[in-house]
């Protein structure tokens, strides 16, 4: 798919100028490297492979990105999403015939549970709640217990993601009757690997496939052709956007000014260059009773840092010093953690601020990747169209109020 966001504003100064066909030229160059990615893998046979910690990755089925052009004197900016529908309907199918394959072969095999056990069971209530728990899964296997795999709690990071499914289909498997085969759950992770649906992410980038969102955009476009375009345009007044930007920003430094205390960092004698030590933080946790004394509210955490080489030049510090520890010295996973501190009460804090009023328009197109002109056709006639459209709803009075 390609998902495309186009954003008209007025010109507040010099911007490149670049025409509609110009952005095509530039997607579609996106496209073509997407489709030459797959053929380059693809023909080198390269597997789903992890060497410390990283994927092999080249195959892709999306691109996200944002660029601009200027039409008189409106700027417009454009967001867009590009999906390889190809390869999401090989992995589809993969999984389907797959699903298929496993329900022949479990309607074909005799389960039956031992009534002897290792266990002593208190009484036959007991006995037959163990018993009934360990019953085959009578209904099939479906495509939609595959894609409830994907639902995963909100409390596993990003990095273990894919050996949470990776569990939760073994007990799958378990509760179908085939606990701890491994040739089963070989032949379903070996999926990935077949030229179809070739993924070099993981079981949660391929199991991406079956969500509703790519679903309805697999079923919007058209069967033969391998890519799908979703154009949005939009256009708010550019003196509401700054408006509302303002508010925000404002918001936002009032949350961290609150939340965030200022990171103090004493230099010691035991401090060398290229040591490694633990930097304190602190913020005021907004989850507890805000009429506690301030000292109550705070919480702490410590982040591991080395001191790099030049440091105590580069800011001028000598021992006995305190200083506040500079924001580009954090180290990027805690930069996160600091970060989600407070954000949740920014998000309260704006929830009730107006975005500014839009004038919005969608159009869809797809492709092959020889539609080269096709394609751009679509995108001149739809920012003309969209054009249009806004100066007529303008002339109607679409954009004439906002208040935050």
């Amino acid at each position: 798919m390609i998902y495309i966001l186009i954003i008209i504003k007025m010109n507040m100064g010099n911007s490149e100028s670049k025409s509609p066909t110009t952005i095509s030229n530039n997607l579609y160059t996106c496209i073509y490297e997407l489709l030459d990615n797959y053929n380059t893998f693809i023909q080198n046979d390269e597997p789903f492979r992890r060497t410390n910690n990283n994927v092999n990755g080249g195959i892709s089925t999306g691109v996200s990105s944002s660029d601009r052009f200027t039409n008189n004197s409106d700027v417009i900016k454009i967001w867009y999403d590009i999906n390889f529908i190809k390869i999401l309907r090989g992995r589809n199918k993969l999984l389907s015939e797959w699903v298929q394959k496993f329900n022949k072969m479990k309607n074909n095999t005799q389960f039956k549970i031992s009534e002897n056990s290792a266990f002593t069971f208190r009484d036959e209530k007991v006995k037959a709640e163990y018993m009934k728990s360990h019953e085959v899964v009578k209904n099939n296997m479906t495509l939609n217990d595959i894609q409830e795999l994907t639902k995963i709690p909100k409390n596993v990071s990003f990095s273990n993601r894919g050996n949470q499914i990776y569990k939760q289909f073994k007990k799958l498997v378990a509760s179908h009757g085939f606990k701890g085969n491994k040739d089963i759950i070989s032949s379903f992770v070996n999926l990935m690997n077949l030229p179809e649906g070739r993924c070099t992410s993981g079981l949660d980038t391929f199991l991406d496939s079956l969500s509703p969102r790519l679903q309805k955009i697999i079923n919007e476009c058209e069967s033969d052709k391998d890519f799908y375009v979703k154009i949005s345009l939009r256009y708010e007044n550019h003196e509401h956007k700054k408006k509302y930007e303002l508010a925000i920003n404002d918001i936002e430094k009032i949350t961290k000014e609150y939340i965030l205390i200022p990171i103090q960092l004493k230099i010691d004698e035991y401090m060398n260059e290229g040591n490694v030590i633990l930097v304190e933080y602190k913020w005021i946790n907004t989850d507890l009773p805000l009429n506690l004394p301030e000292e109550d509210l705070l919480d702490k955490s410590t982040f591991e840092w080395k001191i790099p080489d030049g440091f105590f030049s580069k800011y001028y510090l000598h021992v006995g010093d305190t200083f506040e520890f500079p924001q580009e010295e954090i180290p990027f996973e805690t930069s996160l953690k600091i970060e989600g501190l407070w954000r949740k009460e920014f998000y309260k804090r704006t929830k009730d601020i107006k975005s500014p009023p839009v004038i919005k328009k969608t159009y869809s197109f797809s492709l092959n990747i020889d539609d080269s002109e096709k394609f751009n056709t679509f995108i001149v006639e739809s920012c003309n169209d969209f054009i249009n459209y806004k100066n007529e709803m303008i002339s109607i009075g679409a954009l004439e109020h906002y208040e935050l």
